[in-house]
Parts: structure tokens; sequence; C-alpha cells
């Protein structure tokens, strides 16, 4: 099965992407922000294709180029620490492959910055001859002596012999103010902490007083629009009652100047009667 392998463009693109987005780049991302950004990317990349991946074969590949840049870093951090003769074996980084370096701080990570305590390889050094053979009891009680007090001394003292050791200075002095810096810096990252915590709970305490406030005020309004709304149901009700008694007055009006026309009615009919059966003599 032939191997997959990305074109310039989409490594330079992805990179660029990576730049823009350094938290995606450290996998520092919330899980379903992490997917839709990758599906987004995935999509970008595949449009500079040949060749097109998935998102997760796009963050694999990715992972992959961070592997092989910080490889190549500390194979050339060796090869700078290395003594003697021999060719170059120093790795040359590309554009593309120093700005991962630089977004990725791996640099640091390989060669982190600080004093480091104790022997390095070069603290303890033995070297021997061809023909000579093993350093004798005191010898050995001699160099471990040197190191728990720091002192550089010879293995021997016999002007004959060809063994010789060289031991590193730790320098207690150094090591002593550099813990006392750092027992500083923790103390202060503690009374930060403190007073972010004391000032997390103010901020806490007055966000609850100004929602119990809010909430007091409010229920307030709540009740007095409930209350206005009951006086105003009320006084719909009294108009109410008011309009049925005046419709029902209007009424027995109506039926009271009806009743009269009729009684009015029947005494000019009475009076036409009278009048038709009256006979002159």
């Amino acid at each position: 099965m032939s191997r997959i392998v990305s074109n310039k463009k989409q490594l330079e693109r992805l990179v660029e992407l990576m730049e823009e987005n350094p938290e995606l780049a450290k996998g520092i991302c919330a899980k379903p922000v992490l997917t839709k950004k990758w599906e987004d990317i995935a999509l970008e990349l595949n449009s500079l294709g040949p060749p097109e991946r998935d998102s997760a074969k796009w963050q694999r590949v990715w992972a992959d180029l961070k592997c092989k840049i910080k490889k190549k870093i500390s194979q050339n951090k060796i090869e700078l620490n290395a003594t003697g003769g021999g060719s170059n074996k120093l790795h040359r980084l590309t554009d593309t492959e120093e700005a991962v370096s630089r977004l990725m701080h791996f640099p640091a990570c390989v060669d982190p910055p600080g004093v480091e305590f104790g022997l390095n390889s070069t603290s303890f050094l033995i070297e021997e001859d061809e023909g000579v053979g093993e350093i004798s009891a005191m010898d050995t009680k001699e160099v471990v002596t040197a190191v728990h007090v720091g002192e550089v001394i010879a293995a021997s003292t016999n002007p004959n012999r060809k063994n010789k050791a060289t031991f590193k200075d730790t320098n207690e002095n150094e090591r002593m103010a550099l813990l006392e810096k750092q027992t500083s810096a923790q103390e202060k990252f503690y009374d930060n902490m403190s007073n972010l915590m004391s000032n997390i709970d103010t901020n806490f305490q007055s966000m609850k007083s100004s929602i119990q406030n809010t909430e007091y005020y409010a229920k307030k309004t709540y009740n007095l629009k409930k209350e206005k709304q009951s006086e105003l149901l009320k006084i719909k009700k009294e108009k109410l009652q008011l309009y049925k008694e005046n419709i029902k007055n209007k009424e027995n009006d109506r039926k009271t100047k009806l009743k009269l026309k009729k009684q009015l009615l029947e005494i000019e009919q009475a009076k036409h009667n009278v009048m038709n059966s009256y006979v002159p003599v």
C-alpha cells in the first residue's frame, strides 16, 4: 500500500491555520470545538488537493509533522553537544518546519532554560590508558568523598599512576540562591492565588446581593401590576353593571311609553265611539 503524501500548499496552509489557532495546534480546545474546527480545516485543505483526507487523518498529519520536527531538533542538540570529529549530521529545517518549531516552542522543550543540579556528562570523567586495570578501593572512596563535598581532587596521588579523575564543582551557593528564588516565587504565586480567590468571593457576594435585589424588585413590580390589573378589572365590572342598569332603565321607559300610548289610543277610540253613537233630537 503506497503512502499518501500531502502537497506543499496543503502543508503550508495547515501550518498557517495552526498559527491562527494556537490552542487547536496544542490540542487544548474543548472536544466539540476541536471537532468542528478540524472539519472546517479538512474541507479547506482538501480544496488544495489531491490528496484528500477526513478531519481525523488531517489531525494525524499534524501530529506526525510535530513529532518529526521535534525529533530533528533533538538530534541537532545531541549532535551539537557531541565531541570529536566526523561529518556534520545536523538536520536543516525548512521555513515551514521553523514556523512549527516556533509555534510549539520546541527549542525550549528540548533544551529548557535554567541550571541543572548535580553532575552532568562531563562532571565525572575517568581516563584509563591501555594496560591499566581497575581503580583501587581507596581511589573509589576518594571519588565518592569528592562528589559529596563538591571538590575537585585527584583519584590518586601516585605520580606514576596514569589514571586520573576530574570532578565539576556543583556550586552550592548558586543552588541555594536558586532554591530561595524558587521558594519566593512560589510564595508570591500562592499570595496572588489567595488574593484572586478573595476577589472572586467578593465578586460572588456582590453578584448574589445584586441577584437578590433584582428578584425583590421583580416581585414587587409583579405584585403592583397584579394589584393594578385587579383594580382595572373591578372598575370594568362596575362599568358593566352600570351599563346593564342603564339598558334596563331604558327598556322600562320604553315599555312605560308604549303603555301610555296604548291608553291614549283607547281613550281616543272611546271618544270616537261616543261621537258616532250620538243622535241629535
